[in-house]
């Protein structure tokens, strides 16, 4: 009888280890949100760096993340493209369900874009692209033609009717690293260049997304050539460099004042609005941050639930131009509108 129960019992543990070794694979984000503790995905985010732009992003991507029950787990990588693979590795090693970035470098973040990949994990860059690397999705402005259309525009605008000379412009540059800066500085040349009797470009500045190196930069060219008509800027970021600059030579001055040098700008946030409305400013290119976070996070989510595919596709975010003239009309649609005072 003893030897019956004993040998019914090890045929019972012996059952129970086949159970559990035969418990599937988890699919993917099971890892993650089994061990968040509360049942959620959990997506890991990375962005190059924080200003008003990329606040309106990450706002856009915790309001999409709330609303679909997403644990957020946000990095910023202040400028150090070392510094985000390392976020990026971290954020694999933690089995993350998702990884939305916005690159600090599109050629560098390849390699880790590849390795989330390959670990089964979807990402997501949103508005810049990565450059050797096929993500799940790719959530960008075309700002080759937001840029292009900015300068046009104005071209063709009362502002430049009956110009006794082309206006000497400056353009500023942001990082050459960063594929929307450098889509932005092309579209900017060209445009110059297909309005020459609009437009002479007496020098581009750069800045390396970096307002210290932005502002002396600017300061030396405005001291060797106190001419200057317009400033044609990538991102509202530079505006309190451009200024500081116009300040300090008295041509801050508001739009039709005696002195006043035009500027361009693109982005679309407080700053740039608020410039407008207070009257410095000609004109701004609204790309809408918080819905590129936002479309961020629910791409990401929808791959997960097999209702999109990971093929590396584009998705393009719409933008517009506000200008001193069409305020009222368009500068409620842009996501910043509720930040001006």
């Amino acid at each position: 009888m003893k030897k019956f129960i004993a040998l019914l019992l090890t045929l019972c543990m012996v059952f129970a280890l086949c159970a559990c070794g035969s418990t599937s694979a988890p699919a993917a984000g099971d890892a993650a949100a089994s061990e968040s503790g509360d049942g959620k995905l959990t997506f890991g985010v990375t962005v190059s760096f924080i200003t008003g732009y990329y606040s309106a992003m990450i706002d856009g991507i915790n309001e999409k993340a709330e609303e679909l029950g997403i644990n957020i787990v946000l990095l910023n990588a202040e400028s150090d493209s070392t510094k985000q693979t390392q976020q990026m590795e971290n954020l694999i090693a933690q089995k993350v369900d998702a990884i939305v970035c916005n690159p600090e470098d599109s050629v560098a973040i390849a390699a880790s874009v590849e390795k989330a990949m390959d670990a089964g994990i979807p990402a997501v860059m949103v508005d810049r692209i990565v450059d050797g690397a096929t993500p799940s999705k790719q959530i960008i402005n075309n700002s080759y033609d937001l840029a292009y259309q900015l300068v046009e525009e104005f071209a063709n605008s009362d502002d430049c009717k009956e110009l006794a000379a082309p206006l000497n412009t400056i353009v500023m540059v942001g990082s050459m690293a960063d594929s929307y800066a450098v889509n932005c500085l092309n579209a900017m040349r060209d445009a110059i260049a297909a309005y020459p009797d609009t437009f002479n470009l007496v020098t581009e500045i750069p800045g390396d997304w970096n307002q210290d190196t932005a502002l002396k930069g600017l300061q030396n060219s405005l001291s060797a050539n106190d001419d200057i008509d317009l400033i044609l800027t990538p991102s509202d970021m530079y505006l309190p460099c451009i200024q500081s600059a116009l300040e300090q030579i008295n041509a801050w001055h508001k739009v039709g004042e005696d002195g006043h040098v035009m500027v361009l700008s693109m982005d679309g946030d407080s700053n740039g609005l608020q410039a407008i409305k207070d009257g410095y400013t000609e004109a701004d290119a609204v790309i809408d941050a918080k819905v590129c976070g936002q479309w961020g996070v629910e791409y990401a989510y929808k791959i997960l639930n097999g209702e999109e595919q990971q093929d590396g596709a584009t998705i393009d975010l719409p933008g517009f131009i506000v200008t001193y003239k069409n305020f009222d009309e368009k500068a409620p649609d842009a996501y910043s509108y509720g930040d001006l005072k």
